[in-house]
C-alpha cells in the first residue's frame, strides 16, 4: 500500500516536472541562436570588466599610437579632399577655397554647411597641430607670431609709421 502511494506521488511529481520544462503552448518556441547570443551578450555585459594586462606593453602602446595617427591622417585627408585642396594648403588657401565654394553654393544650404564644417575642422586641426608643436606656423600666422614676439623688425617699423 505504501509502495503504491509512493509510486503515485513519484509519477505525479515527474509529470509536473516534465510539464514545467516543456512549452505551455505550441506558439512558444525554444530560444534560437540569435536570441541565445543576445542573452549571452547581455549577461557578459553585466559582468565586471577586467583591465587588459597587455594594454601597457611597449609594442602594444606603439601600435595603438601608430593606429591613432593613421586614423587622424586619414580623417584630415578626407577633409582636404572634400574641399579640393592639397594637405599642405596654407590658411589663406583654405580660406579662399572655402569662400569660393560657399559662393558657388548660393542656394544650397546643406552644401554651404558641409563646406563650413570642413573648414572649421581643418582650422581646429591646424590649431591643435601648432599648439602641440607638431606643425610650425606658416604664412601670415608666422609673420604675426614674429611680430608679437618682436623678432620681425620691418613689420614693426611699418606699424609704428602708420600709428604716427
Amino acid at each position: 500500500m505504501k509502495l503504491l502511494a509512493l509510486a503515485a506521488v513519484l509519477a505525479a511529481s515527474t509529470a509536473t516536472t516534465t510539464l514545467a520544462f516543456s512549452p505551455s503552448s505550441p506558439l512558444q518556441q525554444p530560444l534560437t541562436g540569435q536570441t541565445r547570443s543576445l542573452s549571452l551578450q547581455s549577461s557578459l555585459a553585466a559582468l565586471p570588466s577586467l583591465p587588459n594586462p597587455y594594454k601597457n606593453l611597449p609594442w602594444v602602446t606603439e601600435r595603438e599610437r601608430i593606429r591613432h595617427e593613421r586614423s587622424i591622417t586619414h580623417d584630415n585627408a578626407a577633409l582636404f579632399r572634400e574641399l579640393g585642396l592639397p594637405e599642405d594648403a596654407t590658411y589663406e588657401e583654405v580660406k579662399a577655397k572655402t569662400d569660393h565654394l560657399i559662393d558657388l553654393a548660393e542656394g544650397d544650404v546643406k552644401k554651404k554647411i558641409r563646406v563650413e564644417v570642413a573648414r572649421d575642422k581643418i582650422y581646429a586641426m591646424r590649431l591643435k597641430e601648432r599648439v602641440t608643436g607638431v606643425k610650425k606656423p606658416e604664412g601670415d600666422v608666422l609673420r604675426m607670431s614674429k611680430f608679437e614676439d618682436g623678432t620681425l623688425q620691418e613689420l614693426s617699423a611699418d606699424v609704428s609709421d602708420i600709428i604716427k
